[in-house]
């Protein structure tokens, strides 16, 4: 038999995943919403056909198509929307994200008896102590930064495109 957590450590135990977790919904569906946007503009009856791509893809390959679809438009404005600098942060971002979402869901938590905080390990058979997280509100607030920061920047990115699209059929109209 394992050992019993005291009640109100699982709870915010519970309650930080769950959060995390969440975070990680919020974010993987405004990226979703940007490349089904970006490839089936206006919306119509021919989205369905990208239902498909978001179930066989991963969170990763979405991420990686994000940055690519960037590096394309900021060549197309000229830096206008935010630079390849900018590009690579808000995607590392979205990584740090997806990846805690991803230890959640797979690695094994260590409840410490001497400081009575759980953590997350990283999955590796041979850890260090810093190689753990704590399962903490700090760690919550951390995460709903990145996905604050991602989510604006997706939503910038959706906007300029929309923009420039927009302007192009005004032309040809």
């Amino acid at each position: 038999m394992g050992l019993k957590l005291p009640e109100e450590m699982e709870k915010e135990y519970h309650l930080v995943c769950g959060k995390i977790l969440s975070l990680n919904l919020t974010l993987e569906g405004t990226l979703n919403f940007f490349l089904s946007n970006y490839f089936a503009y206006p919306q119509d009856h021919k989205t369905f056909v990208l239902g498909d791509f978001f179930v066989e893809s991963t969170f990763r390959d979405r991420i990686a198509l994000f940055k690519e679809i960037s590096k394309r438009e900021i060549s197309f404005y000229n830096n206008v929307i935010f630079n390849e600098k900018e590009t690579k942060e808000i995607t590392k971002l979205m990584n740090e994200v997806r990846e805690m979402r991803n230890r959640i869901a797979h690695h094994q938590s260590i409840y410490d008896l001497k400081t009575e905080t759980i953590t997350l390990n990283n999955g590796k058979s041979i850890t260090k102590e810093q190689d753990n997280i704590p399962m903490n509100e700090e760690l919550v607030k951390s995460i709903e930064r990145k996905v604050k920061i991602a989510t604006e920047a997706i939503i910038e990115l959706h906007n300029k495109i929309n923009q420039k699209r927009q302007k192009q059929q005004k032309s040809l109209e």
